[in-house]
């Protein structure tokens, strides 16, 4: 499903944390793994100067020592190559991923606390938003072994159609389930004894199976909540440690639903946003 993986690190915890998520991911599906670490510009912060070019230069060269370290240690388990480039990281991390045709980038979140998972990040933000590719987004907490139960959302829009297909389809090479998780409201003023809304669970999930050809095996839960909270606690009940989901809008997934813009900044699990090219 992906062969060609770019990752981004800065080199602070988290961003080794995605490093192993991302060289775990390209071991399991035989894929290639590019890592990325971008210097920025000092002339972006203060005006040039010949002093502050040789700190430039000892800072390039510093990075690309700790890279190839980084990178010394995968060579025995994955085909990895390495670069580090100038720039600012929300626009340089997308630019590599298309330069090397790459169809999955992971990045890692801003860091340990909640709000920071809250905030997400200003570079994890701006790749989700502008990558042309799919995007596998680790919060700092998220577990780094490979996902074994993946959760898929589904709102019966043609977008989740491809995203709940991309879960099975990534599932199969790990050796791991899917559960499908629907969430719908019901206005407070329903009358609730009518029959077709005491029997609405049952019909929303009858639909979903319709809907993305599931097979009789597969559990398809559906919840009245928020989408953002109903997949949380789907999520943490089959003890999942990934979630699946796509974009919608017709812009290369610039426009952000609701719903995965709050679950990306809320889940304990990594998330997948899922991107057909």
């Amino acid at each position: 499903m992906f062969r060609s993986i770019v990752c981004a690190t800065d080199f602070s915890r988290g961003g080794s944390h995605a490093l192993e998520m991302a060289a775990r991911w390209a071991e399991a599906l035989d894929a290639t793994l590019d890592v990325v670490h971008v210097v920025t510009p000092l002339f972006g912060v203060v005006p040039s100067s010949s002093v502050l070019d040789e700190i430039g230069v000892a800072l390039r060269d510093d990075a690309a020592q700790t890279l190839e370290n980084a990178l010394e240690k995968l060579r025995p388990r994955v085909r990895v190559t390495g670069r580090v480039v100038e720039g600012f990281a929300r626009d340089q991390i997308v630019r590599a991923a298309r330069s090397s045709s790459a169809d999955l980038i992971v990045v890692g979140t801003a860091g340990e606390s909640a709000l920071a998972r809250v905030v997400l990040g200003s570079t994890a933000d701006r790749v989700v938003r502008t990558s042309d590719c799919s995007i596998l987004v680790v919060p700092f907490d998220a577990p780094t072994t490979l996902p074994r139960t993946l959760v898929a959302p589904t709102d019966f829009s043609p977008a989740s159609r491809r995203s709940v297909q991309a879960a099975f389809t990534l599932a199969a090479p790990l050796a791991a389930s899917v559960e499908v998780v629907h969430a719908y409201d019901i206005p407070f003023f329903t009358d609730r004894s009518r029959p077709e809304i005491i029997s609405l669970p049952e019909t929303l999930a009858a639909r979903a199976r319709s809907f993305h050809e599931l097979d009789a095996a597969v559990r398809v839960h559906v919840v009245e909540e928020s989408p953002a909270i109903a997949i949380d606690r789907v999520a943490r009940a089959a003890h999942a440690n990934l979630v699946v989901m796509s974009t919608h809008g017709t812009t290369s997934g610039r426009l952000l639903g609701s719903v995965t813009d709050r679950v990306l900044r809320t889940s304990s699990n990594a998330v997948l946003v899922f991107r057909a090219t």
